[in-house]
């Protein structure tokens, strides 16, 4: 009966003429025992063309998609997360468990390959619904074909466990966005209406172990995770919703040589992309540059690439995030279309690939479109930042077959070579002052003020000082009249969040011999306030928004003279007596060379490298976060300043 069974779906897929293309007889081949499911679903088809036509879309992808096999750790973080997305104020795993998440990897689990266990009935009742969501939406009636199959047919997006999510997203915000925007034409508009009702619902950010793409269904309500996360929750939302869209992506940040990942949409009105937020309609014909360093940004798709691949199969030895055949290059929807050419040394003429900046080495994030002995040529990359040239090294790994180069706004190319002449340089940070610092340094200090008592009533207390509105520094002394003091009270007036990054009290004016003091105002477990006096210069404590002081206690009545605070900060400043180690780029051959090496005596530290050069300060004491930067105007200009 089975064979019987397999020669009826063979006779009707020759009929149909669909074993002429090759990936689809792989992907039945692939599949093994669970063919006979998958030409079910051809079979199921074979009298509507469109239909037939995106069912063999959908098995000719099967063998790029996969799960990962729980053994129980992946159902176990998902309960802790689905505690950190119920309990207020619980963000971090070790909050609620004994078990430290951080160490475990999902990719020691075995692979479930979706070829081998996906069941016609489930492929046949997402092809409907996608097709039922074309049709009900308006702003699908134009719908190029690709883009309906890439942006909402998928059944999935990633690695995560496979979900019946489709009814219960539409069921949601389908059925939401029908009362709410009846009759609606304008994809946008919809987007916007679906992403209020996902920002109601509200998303802890939480990143405590290295988990898999979750299953739809569980986040659905568990609205606790990465950006990822968050991500996924809106792409099943707006396509359970019927509106075609995608999640855009840099791999490596020129900045901090982080992974950021954001939806965008599909506008119907004019076939562009556009980053899902608020005033989408407004965005649909002007610039959605945020200003975050980008580099090269890729769209991931449910199809093979095709563009590309020569090259990167040239480089296949080389580990790379961008080595992948579902990402498809869309920097130029953002930057414009652009060429890059460098100057290389390449006597074998092997593929350059183009890198960006981190600590651990530079990181590929392109493949060059013209390769040669003496240049290369990239294609779509964003202005305002410093790549690297790189070739293979014949170990897996790449080496700089050329100096750093300057993409300048204006599409010129500047080589940065060392020169003969020296040059001082005073400096003043290991990274750049990013954006989210000048927030981070005003919120919650304007008018803010410390009270001294030797009485925890703090009847007769006097004023120790005021912040400023906005701190200048990481760290702001203030000085008090000294006195005998038990208790301190850090107020803050308005309503701004109290967010405090460290308290240090000072029995001497000149603020060298430190106080011990801890925390005696009482807070909820999570709240962690202990942060405020553990001499973690990154870990900070964030009050309720109904907490306006705080209060510290000395071990016992003490002089106090000056009293330093810290708001969140990155510790990224020069710090006296620590031991910093000046590097600039030398040669292609020679690499990073130490220009100079000294131990700060101040929060500035002054040293001299070779002008004209790339430039890199690294905190030898402490530290992780560092950028590289050129000394131009007489000043450090990081990648991000550029």
């Amino acid at each position: 009966m089975k064979c019987c069974c397999m020669l009826l779906y063979a006779v009707l897929l020759g009929s149909c003429g669909m074993m002429t293309d090759d990936r689809l007889e792989h992907a039945l081949e692939y599949a093994g025992e669970n063919a006979p499911e998958l030409r079910k679903v051809l079979a199921h088809y074979r009298d509507s063309t469109e239909k037939l036509a995106s069912a063999e879309f959908l098995v000719r992808n099967l063998p790029h998609w996969f799960s990962w096999k729980d053994r129980g750790e992946l159902d176990s973080i998902e309960t802790l997360l689905h505690k950190v997305a119920v309990i207020p104020d619980a963000w971090y795993f070790p909050d609620l468990s004994d078990r430290d998440w951080r160490s475990f990897s999902h990719l020691s689990l075995p692979k479930v390959r979706d070829a081998h266990v996906v069941t016609s009935d489930y492929l046949i009742s997402n092809i409907d619904a996608a097709y039922r969501q074309r049709a009900k939406r308006a702003w699908n009636r134009d719908l190029p074909y690709d883009d309906f199959n890439n942006f909402l047919l998928p059944y999935r997006i990633g690695d995560e466990k496979l979900s019946d999510w489709r009814k219960p997203y539409e069921d949601r915000y389908g059925a939401l966005l029908d009362s709410l925007y009846p009759g609606g034409d304008d994809s946008l508009r919809a987007a916007e209406i679906v992403n209020s009702l996902l920002e109601k619902e509200g998303f802890k950010y939480n990143v405590c172990a290295l988990w898999p793409h979750r299953r739809a269904t569980d986040l659905l309500e568990n609205t606790a995770g990465p950006c990822r996360d968050q991500c996924d929750r809106q792409i099943y939302a707006l396509r359970g919703a019927g509106i075609p869209c995608a999640i855009d992506a840099f791999f490596v940040s020129p900045e901090t040589g982080a992974l950021h990942e954001w939806v965008v949409v599909r506008d119907n009105r004019t076939g562009r992309f556009i980053p899902l937020g608020r005033e989408m309609v407004s965005r649909r014909d002007s610039s959605f540059y945020d200003r975050s360093k980008r580099g090269k940004v890729y769209r991931y798709l449910a199809d093979a690439v095709t563009e590309g691949r020569e090259a990167m199969e040239s480089c296949r030895d080389v580990k790379s995030v961008v080595y992948d055949y579902y990402l498809k290059d869309v920097t130029s929807e953002y930057f414009g279309e652009n060429t890059l050419d460098v100057e290389i040394e390449n006597p074998d003429g092997k593929t350059a690939m183009l890198g960006v900046f981190t600590p651990s080495g530079w990181r590929v994030v392109d493949y060059a479109v013209e390769s040669g002995r003496h240049s290369a040529r990239f294609r779509d990359v964003e202005p305002g930042i410093i790549y690297m040239p790189l070739i293979e090294n014949g170990k897996g790994g790449t080496v700089p077959c050329g100096y750093p180069v300057e993409f300048r706004h204006d599409l010129s190319a500047r080589q940065l070579k060392p020169g003969k002449d020296k040059t001082e340089m005073t400096l003043g940070r290991k990274f750049p002052f990013m954006p989210y610092l000048y927030d981070w340094f005003s919120r919650g200090v304007g008018g803010a003020f410390f009270e001294l008592s030797m009485n925890r009533d703090f009847k007769g207390a006097s004023v120790g000082g005021r912040l400023p509105d906005t701190l200048p520094s990481n760290l702001h002394v203030l000085h008090v009249p000294s006195q005998k003091t038990r208790y301190i009270r850090y107020s803050v007036p308005g309503t701004d969040e109290m967010v405090i990054g460290e308290i240090e009290v000072y029995s001497d004016s000149a603020a060298t011999e430190k106080v011990p003091v801890r925390v005696t105002t009482a807070f909820d477990r999570y709240r962690h306030p202990e942060r405020v006096t553990d001499g973690d210069l990154v870990s900070f404590f964030a009050a309720p928004l109904n907490c306006r002081s705080i209060i510290l206690e000395t071990e016992r009545p003490e002089v106090v003279s000056a009293i330093g605070f810290m708001p969140r900060n990155d510790d990224n400043f020069v710090w006296e007596g620590h031991r910093y180690r000046l590097l600039y780029f030398d040669s292609p051959e020679k690499g990073w060379q130490t220009a100079d090496e000294k131990v700060a005596d101040g929060r500035e530290i002054t040293m001299s490298a070779p002008e004209g050069a790339l430039y890199w300060l690294r905190d030898l004491t402490k530290g992780r976060e560092e950028e590289i930067f050129v000394w131009r105007d007489n000043r450090q200009t990081f990648v991000h300043d550029l």
